[in-house]
């Protein structure tokens, strides 16, 4: 079974942070996602007061992909074909699934993103 994960939100991380336990059975997982790390928004108050560092207060999606076995696919997804199960990325790439969980998190509307 191919599973992929759309986005390195919060909600994806305990499936990442396990996908090397369903290997044995057979399933792949793939991640997409145009950002290698995931920022723990409930510590941005103190990143910004001085507290903690980037390092301390974001998740790095690459490192736990590359752990557990997980394909990372570093760039953003641009369209999403429900009937042949494939979403596709800037690249253009086509990225087929079995199961999908969508997981892109919020947007910064100062940022564009």
């Amino acid at each position: 079974m191919r599973v992929l994960v759309v986005g390195g939100g919060h909600a994806s991380l305990p499936l990442l942070a396990n996908a090397r336990e369903l290997r044995p059975s057979g399933h792949e997982v793939t991640l997409i996602s145009d950002c290698d790390r995931l920022w723990y928004s409930g510590m941005t108050p103190e990143y910004l007061g001085g507290v903690y560092t980037h390092a301390d207060v974001t998740i790095d999606l690459g490192a736990i992909c590359e752990r557990e076995g997980v394909r990372f696919v570093p760039e953003p997804a641009v369209h999403l074909d429900p009937e042949a199960r494939f979403v596709e990325t800037a690249s253009g790439s086509r990225i087929p699934y079995d199961v999908l969980a969508v997981d892109v998190g919020a947007a910064n509307p100062a940022t564009g993103r």
